[in-house]
């Protein structure tokens, strides 16, 4: 049986996923059966063969210490530019030749299992990176091979597959996917994407010009975004730099290597252990990792911000020859801002670096901090570049009116005036005057129907409720039977996405205000579902999500974000759910009065057609009364609502005289 493969001519890197470009691609692949005997490999093309013979190139010298799989396994290709078929079975692989018949280079492939090396790529001390194809899917895969004299040692054998483990417990768009993992003849490997634009350190040095400001912050907010959910799955990478990010042919980005972090989470094993310790990568490794051995995930947030230094200064954050003198003085000093490197750095964009640089653990931004700034410096950049094009666009055009020798039409000064009750009146001013008493008349009608405020709004389209019975049950306080109906709703995959979302946030806002102590934790497991169902996780309600899950457990974020997004159903929400968790942390009764106010304020201001969010406009007065002066009749309101009273007013009674509280 003959397999058919067509040449590719995609561009690829040379990195450590991803080999050099050398060498010729197949392109219109034709996929078959997995081939279980020594089989003949068509590499087919779009002309006639020159002979319909099969040439057989003699054996180039075979080194000393190579297998003998390519030597037992036929292998026959057809050029990709001629059609000839040839005979390479005894040709040493990635050796490059040229065809007999068109004299065109051709590398030679290598069989290894049910995959066919095409060229080796990035070499590393346990490693080598080939680009290859997989028979079974007709794809492309980077493929990494153990070197042999590691793989004869049974811990390094261990910490190599657990790199395959760890990372495909993690399903996200910025982490390299693992597809597979095995043993050849004696030999483990990991089967992963292939990525073609090869790794940031590689695109650093071959870039003649410093790299785009916009796309490193893009860039840096995928990664950030790809370590966050790591972390939620309990792994922390421990070897965050750029040789470790790969970029596809779009320009998207994803980390890979967990190796490392696999074996550090396993603490049974001390040789492990000091396998790791060599890998470290002085530039990037944290002071508290120089100083203890150890670090957590806020290790990865110095190293990302190290690498995100790197990437827009051209260099890393300290520039030192002697290894020791370099792992030292990350612990003594803090490193130049990176604007003093490159003053076109934003100011905003530079502190945020500093802080991810700094020795503190405890004062460096959280993922979520990170990932809301670079949101909002992308967002407001682009709106600055939409204006600039915009401009831009109109410039163009007065060149092109003025060049063409066109002047704009001159004013006919004949009839400018006239007379009313004897007054000479211009039609100038009388023009103004209509327009202004037509806008006053159109502004007071919005106004008298309640629509201006929606007008002048950017965000003003009502999310329509999806789900009338859970919203009723709130209204209704009931917020136990809500979140058992949310709950069938969220977990139905086949109902739309949108009524999902609805769900997730009602049935979040459930868990909290029926108290229960694994609130939180119900929080950050509906974020996880809603991910997994390919909600963009820039999404508002996945904001929310993050805020009540404790990925981010800072109101000024969610109040940044409410202020970029302009939107008056997302301002509903938000203040909604800082005062609910709020509430149930027992926070100071100041900042419950300023949200739930807030809230109030909001629903108050609402266009005509109830908002689902507004389905506690009548309880929130309730609470209001209950949390802010012990008034009403506690049996009657949420848990959560009822225990935060109960506990304020017996601390009063303690502390207060009897005759005071009279």
């Amino acid at each position: 049986m003959t397999e058919e493969f067509k040449d590719d001519a995609r561009k690829t890197g040379g990195e450590s996923n991803s080999p050099s470009s050398t060498g010729q691609r197949r392109i219109n692949r034709i996929p078959s059966p997995v081939p279980r005997e020594p089989e003949e490999i068509i590499f087919a093309a779009a002309e006639e063969p020159v002979s319909s013979e099969t040439i057989s190139l003699k054996k180039i010298t075979v080194p000393e210490n190579e297998d003998t799989v390519s030597e037992t396994r036929p292998l026959k290709i057809t050029c990709y530019r001629c059609m000839q078929k040839l005979d390479l079975t005894d040709m040493v692989p990635f050796e490059k030749v040229k065809c007999p018949s068109c004299n065109v280079e051709i590398i030679i492939p290598k069989w290894f299992d049910n995959y066919l090396l095409e060229e080796s790529g990035g070499v590393g001390g346990m490693a080598v990176v080939y680009r290859a194809l997989d028979l079974t899917l007709d794809r492309e895969v980077a493929i990494k091979v153990l070197n042999p004299d590691v793989a004869s040692q049974n811990e390094s054998c261990r910490l190599f597959l657990h790199e395959a483990r760890t990372a495909a417990t993690i399903n996200h768009y910025a982490v390299l996917p693992i597809y597979t993992c095995g043993e050849f003849e004696d030999q483990p490997y990991i089967v992963m994407q292939y990525m073609d634009g090869g790794s940031l350190d590689r695109k650093l040095e071959e870039s003649r010009e410093p790299l785009p400001v916009n796309d490193v912050v893009k860039w840096m907010r995928d990664i950030a975004e790809g370590l966050d959910n790591a972390r939620r799955h309990g792994i922390i990478h421990h070897d965050i730099k750029p040789a470790n990010i790969m970029m596809d042919r779009d320009g998207n980005v994803k980390v890979g290597d967990f190796g490392i972090s696999q074996a550090l989470r396993d603490s049974s094993s001390e040789s492990i252990d000091k396998i790791t310790k060599g890998w470290a990568s002085p530039c990037y490794v944290s002071p508290e990792k120089v100083l203890s051995g150890k670090e957590d995930h806020t290790g990865d947030i110095y190293s990302l911000g190290s690498s995100f230094y790197q990437l827009m200064a051209g260099h890393a954050p300290f520039e030192v020859d002697n290894l020791e003198r370099l792992l030292r003085i990350r612990t003594e000093m803090d490193p130049p801002s990176p604007q003093k490197h490159r003053p076109d750095i934003p100011q905003a964009i530079s502190d945020l670096v500093m802080r991810m640089l700094s020795r503190n653990p405890e004062e460096r931004p959280s993922y979520r901090d990170i990932i809301n700034e670079l949101n909002i410096y992308m967002k407001e950049n682009g709106k600055k570049r939409t204006v600039a094009d915009r401009n831009g666009k109109m410039a163009e055009k007065r060149a092109a009116f003025f060049k063409g020798g066109r002047k704009f039409p001159s004013r006919n000064k004949s009839g400018s005036t006239f007379t009313i009750i004897g007054m000479n009146i211009s039609k100038t001013i009388l023009t103004h005057a209509v327009f202004s008493a037509v806008f006053i008349l159109a502004a007071y009608l919005l106004w008298q129907y309640g629509a201006f405020d929606r007008f002048l709004h950017k965000g003003g389209k009502m999310p329509q409720d999806l789900l009338p019975g859970v919203t009723v049950m709130f209204k209704a306080g009931d917020c136990v039977q809500a979140s058992a109906r949310s709950e069938k709703v969220l977990d139905d995959g086949t109902i739309k996405i949108a009524a999902r979302k609805q769900a997730a946030i009602q049935m979040a806002f459930a868990k909290y205000l029926s108290n229960d102590p694994d609130a939180e934790a119900f929080c950050a497991g509906i974020y996880e579902k809603l991910v997994a169902a390919n909600v963009s996780e820039e999404d508002f309600y996945l904001e929310i999500l993050r805020y009540l899950g404790g990925s981010s457990s800072s109101t000024r974020a969610l109040d940044e974000r409410v202020e970029l997004e302009r939107n008056r159903y997302f301002a509903v929400l938000a203040a909604l759910a800082v005062y609910i968790r709020g509430i149930y942390e027992k926070t100071s009764g100041v900042q419950l009065m300023n949200y739930s106010n807030k809230y109030l304020s909001l629903i108050s201001s609402l266009p005509p057609g109830e908002f689902w969010g507004a389905a506690w406009a009548a309880r929130v007065p309730d609470w209001k009364e209950w949390t802010e002066s012990a008034k009403g009749d506690p049996s009657k309101l949420e848990q959560t609502v009822a225990d935060y009273k109960t506990e304020i007013r017996e601390i009063k009674l303690e502390v207060n005289p009897p005759a005071l509280m009279q």
